[in-house]
């Protein structure tokens, strides 16, 4: 066991989200799969259908009256509505053949409407298919960037620590358990475990509020002393990890060093007025103790740590090497 000294600067610094809910209006929605070419197609003079692709998110959509006519070219939607335009909404994108079939069925409505209703029906059919065309396309793509937002939100509260922004203990475990998956003798992985000193004391004293805002600032402090392929989590109450790749023993302890001195170099401005903080931590890395679990890692880091904070605390202290 050796304790690391104060050095300089020198070294280099959530289920997954479904499609929104289409929006409610008349109508019947039913799945329908079309005829084998040559069988006859039963269409009623308000049905129409989507032809739709679910592998190309960003193609336009449009009514597809063309593929109901035709032979067998797809699984489509029906939908019955006095309100095809209102419905049109709830698709989804397609693309590719569904492209196709979207301005065959362009077409053949704009024909059925010139043969029904006359020219008239030719510029009603014709306006209705445009504007389906072009609000399905803006839909699609609004929806499915809500879609990808929410995501990247749950994604995030699932791996993140709600009151510092760091990784939360699952998430830090995990990338603990891929660096050391990916471990190579001329490669350690080391961790450094620390912890707030005397962090009930600051608690006592000030408050929860200003407790917090000690943590928040404690934790920016560490990530702007680590290298960017660096994660830092918090494991515990004050407790924080980093997790530290192609980092020797003596690498380690030089970010632990200067991780300390970020923190208790100034004060922390709270709203119970400037407090001053330390930090003690402790090193491990697999160059002294071998290939270990991650558990093993941490244990033999906590154990440093324990040591720092009984030689007087506000230090870096390395685990010793195991025993062969």
């Amino acid at each position: 066991m050796d304790e690391l000294s104060r050095v300089g600067q020198s070294e280099g610094v959530a289920p997954t989200p479904t499609s929104p809910a289409a929006p409610t209006g008349g109508g019947r929605r039913a799945i329908n799969r079309l005829h084998e070419p040559g069988a006859s197609a039963t269409t009623s003079p308000q049905a129409f259908a989507w032809s739709r692709d679910a592998d190309d998110d960003d193609a336009p959509v449009g009514l597809n009256f063309g593929a109901m006519l035709g032979g067998k070219a797809r699984e489509t939607t029906e939908i019955s509505t006095v309100n095809p335009l209102a419905q049109a909404f709830r698709a989804g994108p397609p693309s590719g053949l569904a492209n196709a079939l979207a301005l065959g069925g362009m077409v053949a409505g704009c024909a059925v409407g010139a043969f029904a209703l006359g020219p008239s029906g030719l510029l009603v059919i014709a306006a209705l298919e445009a504007l389906a065309f072009a609000g399905g396309l803006l839909f699609s793509r609004a929806a499915l960037q809500e879609v990808e937002r929410a995501k990247e939100e749950l994604e995030y509260e699932a791996t993140h620590d709600a009151l510092t922004g760091l990784f939360n203990r699952g998430a830090i475990m995990r990338k603990l358990e891929v660096a050391l998956d990916g471990h190579l003798k001329e490669s350690p992985v080391a961790v450094l475990l620390g912890d707030v000193d005397h962090f009930k004391k600051i608690n006592d004293t000030y408050g929860h509020q200003a407790g917090d805002e000690v943590l928040r600032e404690v934790s920016q402090r560490m990530q702007l002393s680590v290298r960017a392929e660096d994660s830092v989590g918090r494991y515990g109450g004050e407790e924080m990890v980093v997790v530290l790749r192609d980092a020797t023993t003596e690498r380690a302890g030089t970010l632990g060093e200067r991780i300390r001195s970020a923190v208790c170099g100034r004060p922390f401005a709270t709203v119970a007025g400037p407090i001053p903080v330390t930090i003690s931590i402790g090193v491990a890395s697999t160059d002294r103790l071998g290939r270990v679990p991650p558990a093993e890692l941490l244990r033999a880091a906590d154990g440093a740590l324990y040591r720092a904070k009984e030689s007087g605390r506000n230090r870096v202290l390395a685990a010793a090497a195991r025993q062969r």
